[in-house]
């Protein structure tokens, strides 16, 4: 029997290492900082502390993180909904204090950060997670604002293969592939361009019919011109022409 097909060890870590150095800064330190309380690596108040505030901030984080050792041991095997309800309501809340610090700004580096303090078992509950505690009241509207537009784009792709939505076959709709278009010129910069309008169409045809009248009107007023200047009256000092008028009486 052949082996199950997986990613290499060394292959994973890249990854993992790629994706985080992907985040801004803020991020990294802030991943960091929380990995630290939230792992009881070390002193992480004497480590990440640069004032007062920041220091309020640890301790009040070490008092929410408390609730992950109840988290990891109640992560749901399934989808039963029996199960959701006492698991998902202490996840909201401790990821609605990491979004609330301003520093968690994607669902990338949210989900980096929580896939190790609590384990990779709670992957899929963690967008479920991230979308209610991002439209929570106690965040400030334009962060609010900012990570309700990330959960957006949670969405499943559309396929590759796709190029058209279906309501756009629909009479009056609009349509995202273009029609096959017809050619107009343009006289005033000597290009040609393309439309899929029948209304140019028409209007291109009046053009070309004014064009044509215009051309045949220039042409008529050559000619009359012409015929003016060929059968004019002579000017004074102009000599007459060899054969006198006929009614002018002959010598």
């Amino acid at each position: 029997m052949s082996a199950s097909k997986r990613p290499a060890d060394g292959a994973m870590t890249l990854a993992e290492i790629k994706e985080f150095a992907g985040f801004s800064a803020a991020t990294q330190r802030y991943v960091r900082r929380s990995l630290d309380v939230g792992l009881e690596r070390e002193d992480a108040l004497s480590r990440w502390s640069r004032d007062t505030v920041e220091a309020a901030s640890i301790r009040a984080q070490a008092r929410v993180y408390d609730r992950l050792d109840e988290i990891r041991t109640i992560v749901p095997d399934d989808s039963g909904l029996d199960s959701v309800e006492i698991f998902m309501a202490p996840l909201i809340t401790v990821s609605a204090f990491d979004l609330g610090q301003g520093r968690l700004t994607s669902f990338s580096a949210y989900r980096f950060l929580y896939e190790r303090l609590i384990g990779a078992e709670v992957r899929p509950w963690l967008p479920g997670a991230f979308c209610a505690a991002a439209a929570l009241p106690h965040l400030h509207p334009d962060l609010r604002r900012s990570c309700c537009s990330r959960s957006a784009r949670l969405r499943r792709p559309r396929p590759a293969g796709r190029t058209a939505s279906p309501a756009s076959s629909r009479p009056g709709s609009k349509r995202s592939t273009p029609r096959r278009p017809c050619r107009t010129e343009l006289p005033q910069a000597g290009l040609t361009r393309f439309s899929d309008r029948p209304a140019t169409r028409r209007a291109a045809a009046r053009r070309d019919a004014g064009d044509r009248d215009a051309r045949h009107c220039n042409r008529a007023t050559r000619w009359s011109r012409t015929a003016r200047t060929r059968h004019r009256e002579p000017h004074a000092g102009t000599p007459l022409s060899r054969h006198p008028p006929a009614n002018r009486a002959r010598p």
